[in-house]
């Protein structure tokens, strides 16, 4: 890994909190969330599946890097993150919105990232990014294959078929972290945990697994339909949920 030398020692008290404030608006943390499942839900299809994974993901990558340079407690954020993704998880039960409850499925898997940054674990929080990239943009375009087939995006309504039902087992499985990039990400963050923190972590690792299996129930249980969607969207879902698992096979390089 290379070493990223700033043209400062240290920032001064003020100036560290400032920019780690900063930055967790930009993830959209616990407290400083409420502009993410606005953005996400009324974005474009398209955005909407980079917003996570580029817009709110990558400002773990500054906090990895500039969190030695500040006076913020690693461990105070870490158990920020984790507070963070248990409460995101839960917020994600009271949404009848595919896009909404992704958004706060963004906001849990955010507390899982920030915590793996300020802990210094570069390939937990490599995986858990990678994984929530991929698994979360798989489900943003299958709410869009829904909306395009199905003028609908509301959970317990929008039918499925075969190809749908594919992408939405295989997001959400790479999202919840039973399989794929996420699984390893979330297992070498409870590996790294520090004692005193290790409960709190246990218990967001487990909660950013649960609500996806909430999901899938009502993705599933309004049955099979007939409607038809462009085969572009499709194989676009079932690609980037594929990529999940298949760049597991990266994390020896990690």
């Amino acid at each position: 890994m290379g070493q990223y030398a700033p043209p400062y020692a240290r920032f001064a008290p003020l100036a560290s909190a400032l920019l780690v404030f900063g930055l967790l608006v930009k993830m959209g943390t616990a407290g400083v969330h409420f502009w993410l499942p606005w953005a996400h839900a009324e974005a474009p299809t398209p955005l909407s599946a980079l917003l996570s994974p580029v817009h709110v993901g990558l400002m773990a990558y500054w906090i990895w890097r500039l969190l030695p340079l500040t006076d913020v407690s690693a461990y105070a954020l870490a158990a920020y993150g984790a507070v963070t993704a248990i409460y995101g998880s839960l917020l994600v039960f009271r949404e009848e919105d595919m896009k909404r409850a992704l958004a706060d499925s963004t906001i849990a898997n955010m507390g899982l990232l920030l915590a793996a940054a300020a802990l210094g674990d570069y390939r937990a929080a490599a995986a858990l990014f990678i994984g929530h990239a991929l698994a979360k943009a798989s489900l943003f375009m299958l709410s869009g294959v829904y909306v395009v087939s199905q003028g609908s995006r509301r959970l317990g309504q929008v039918k499925w078929n075969s190809a749908v039902m594919a992408g939405a087992a295989l997001g959400l499985i790479a999202l919840a972290g039973v399989f794929g990039l996420s699984l390893l990400g979330k297992a070498l963050l409870a590996v790294s945990s520090p004692a005193p923190l290790a409960p709190l972590l246990y218990i967001a690792l487990f909660a950013t697994a649960i609500y996806n299996f909430w999901l899938f129930d009502k993705l599933y249980k309004p049955g099979r339909g007939e409607f038809h969607a462009p085969a572009s969207m499709e194989a676009a879902v079932l690609i980037s949920a594929v990529a999940a698992y298949a760049l597991m096979a990266a994390i020896p390089w990690l």
